[in-house]
């Protein structure tokens, strides 16, 4: 039987549908537009310097931290 390239991955290991997330950013920037409501996600989900910036390139205000140290990764 031959193994699948997911079950040669370290664990634990990130497996992110890229499409579904462009997706997911897309109808939470225009539910704010429609609503007249800023976009300022919180990074504490993904933690993610990459997604943080295809948050704000898609309309994000800007992004939410709860620490400091998120703060720093973030700048």
């Amino acid at each position: 039987m031959k193994k699948h390239l997911i079950h040669t991955l370290d664990t634990p290991s990130l497996l992110l549908n890229i499409d579904i997330l462009k997706e997911n950013i897309q109808q939470i920037v225009d539910f704010s537009r429609a609503h007249q409501v800023d976009y300022r996600p919180h990074v504490k989900t993904h933690k993610s310097i990459d997604i943080a910036q295809m948050q704000i390139k898609k309309g994000a205000v800007g992004i939410t931290v709860a620490t400091v140290g998120e703060a720093e990764t973030m700048a």
